[in-house]
């Protein structure tokens, strides 16, 4: 699975490098890479914490559940609420990190931030394979994901660097749901009881967004 992820991390730097030069992957590279900050700094520590800790309850399954749905509202509320505040603050925030010159950076990074709404609970996906021991179910997931994902990417060329970054954004939320369906098939935990979890978070993180674009 890591291996089929990381041509997913890679694909559309491949592209953007292919087919607009070396100048659009700079500013698409450093967008993609602030974007990544809020993953590593979520799923990082969390994953390592929880992924073990559901392992010793794969045997209990009701207490199983109820520790991973209130791992992943957590995650969710963090992650949402972090995706909501970097869409609204791209323009500012690109100009501190990154300084002059790199203004094209920003709305690129805004839509790779959209697609922080679904690409936070789908790496709590990993929690479910990973504690029951099902991660050959894993990998033929990132045999189906990451084929679509890179096929998004070459329909956005027309659209230059920022649709294959908005590209990432919708086909991400797209597959959000056959994601879950995917990860609790046969899971102590059901696929609406996911959605429940994820659903309003999501939402909220949006009207929050788009709240703070309206006031910037």
């Amino acid at each position: 699975f890591s291996v089929v992820n990381f041509f997913h991390r890679q694909l559309d730097n491949i592209v953007v490098g292919w087919r607009f030069g070396a100048t659009e992957l700079g500013f698409y590279s450093r967008g993609y890479q602030l974007m990544l900050l809020p993953l590593n700094l979520f799923n990082g520590p969390l994953s390592a914490a929880i992924e073990p800790s559901l392992s010793r309850l794969q045997n209990e399954p009701e207490r199983w559940r109820q520790a991973f749905l209130d791992a992943l509202g957590l995650l969710m509320f963090l992650g949402a609420g972090t995706a909501a505040c970097l869409i609204a603050v791209s323009n500012p925030l690109i100009a501190i990190v990154y300084g002059p010159g790199w203004e094209k950076a920003a709305t690129i990074f805004q839509w790779l931030a959209v697609s922080l709404f679904a690409g936070i609970p789908m790496n709590a996906s990993g929690w479910i394979f990973i504690s029951l021991g099902k991660t050959r179910r894993m990998f033929v997931w990132s045999l189906i994901f990451v084929p679509i994902v890179g096929l998004g990417f070459l329909l956005a060329i027309p659209y230059g660097v920022v649709g294959i970054a908005a590209s990432y954004a919708i086909t991400m939320n797209l597959l959000l749901l056959p994601c879950f369906a995917f990860a609790t098939r046969a899971s102590p935990v059901s696929f609406v009881d996911a959605i429940k979890v994820i659903l309003p978070l999501a939402a909220c993180g949006v009207v929050a967004a788009m709240a703070g674009i309206s006031v910037s």
